[in-house]
């Protein structure tokens, strides 16, 4: 892939000036502790897990590097990738809706932020299974693609949710 340009991190540590500038950043008011300004540049509060914070979003200023439309472009996608790359794993075993047989949609997992945070919990897994299908380097197709699950794993949706799932059931659920 080569080489990236450098990256810009800041890091607030005063609360009420981070919040006032996400909201700023993004028009309204999101509770998050990092997110990216634009393809070089990465914001986090200063909270005690700052560096995992500021790691998770070097993953996505990555993936703008790999793809400058990919940001939530699936949502799902964008943050599988950041969490799979930055080893976030939710056991899914304390997710009661994966040991109960209802894993989430990708589409459920597209849901805004402030809707729906459930792709922080499933979206590792999510990344673990495209990376033991198709390798690492699917990730990056993925990624390149927009998340066509067709044209770089040979799965339609529900296809891909299928296996992902029984993927997440061998693995964590048996």
């Amino acid at each position: 892939m080569g080489a990236t340009r450098p990256f810009t991190v800041r890091v607030w540590q005063d609360e009420a000036a981070w919040f006032a500038e996400a909201e700023r950043h993004f028009g309204r008011r999101i509770d998050t502790s990092g997110y990216v300004a634009g393809p070089d540049e990465l914001r986090v509060l200063a909270v005690a897990q700052v560096a995992r914070n500021a790691a998770h979003e070097l993953a996505h200023c990555v993936s703008l590097y790999v793809n400058p439309g990919c940001a939530n472009n699936p949502r799902w996608l964008w943050e599988s990738v950041a969490l799979w790359e930055n080893g976030e794993l939710v056991d899914p075993r304390t997710l009661g809706y994966m040991v109960g047989g209802r894993p989430p949609t990708l589409d459920e997992l597209n849901a805004d932020v402030t809707a729906s945070r459930q792709v922080y919990e499933v979206g590792y897994t999510i990344g673990e299974f495209v990376v033991a299908t198709g390798g690492p380097e699917a990730l990056v197709r993925l990624v390149q693609a927009n998340g066509d699950t067709v044209t770089v794993l040979g799965l339609s949706t529900p296809d891909f949710e299928e296996a992902w799932y029984a993927f997440v059931r061998e693995r964590y659920l048996s």
